[in-house]
């Protein structure tokens, strides 16, 4: 019975880490202007959301992705 309490409490905290983090990444994607920021890995192309250009690693080369439409 104290492993299934256990292995609840884990799930509930990973859970909880997850929910916060999907919260900061939607509060700061896109940013004010609208812009999506991404890395793109030099290597590989791997693509990865960043909340400002700043962010990207040295072997990474910033991409933003959309803006703001002008109807």
């Amino acid at each position: 019975m104290r492993l299934f309490r256990s292995k609840r409490a884990i799930a509930l905290a990973g859970a909880s880490a997850l929910l916060v983090a999907v919260g900061v990444a939607y509060a700061s994607i896109p940013d004010s202007s609208g812009v999506v920021n991404t890395c793109y890995k030099n290597g590989n192309g791997a693509l990865r959301a960043v909340a400002a250009a700043a962010d990207c690693g040295s072997n990474e080369t910033h991409l933003p992705l959309g803006g703001p439409t002008r109807g």
